[in-house]
């Protein structure tokens, strides 16, 4: 597995679509990039600089839905590239058994850093769509 921190997010105002990076911690340095929507764009810079607001969004009721059932994300693979779309799954942790669960990679990197969880690609993923960083 190859880990990967979230090294960009770009935000479009007026574009329906937006994009992400994430970037090899060591080793090559390559990136992945990824097309999301604004909804979920807007959730991840809400998270990044620790924005609150009045009521709970999904992602932290999910965490604290997480916690309270006594489970706790050990970490996010994004795993799968199939005709256009990524795909993830979040590993959590209760009771002793690690439990893997689909999710959107949008939902998943949101979890990972409102969780502080590593988030991970698969060398066959990373091989297949990540780009060399420019010199």
């Amino acid at each position: 597995m190859i880990q990967v921190f979230l090294s960009r997010l770009l935000l479009m105002e007026n574009q329906p679509q937006q994009v992400l990076s994430l970037q090899e911690t060591e080793g090559e340095m390559r990136t992945l990039q990824m097309v999301i929507g604004m909804n979920e764009a807007t959730e991840l810079n809400r998270i990044l600089h620790k924005e609150e607001t009045p009521r709970p969004m999904t992602h932290e009721m999910a965490s604290k839905l997480m916690e309270q059932l006594g489970g706790a994300l050990q970490q996010t693979v994004i795993h799968d590239y199939q005709e256009g779309t990524f795909f993830a799954e979040l590993h959590i942790e209760q009771n002793g058994e690690t439990m893997k669960v689909d999710c959107r990679p949008s939902d998943a990197l949101s979890l990972s850093l409102r969780c502080h969880a590593p988030i991970y690609v698969t060398p066959e993923v990373m091989e297949s769509q990540g780009q060399a960083e420019a010199p």
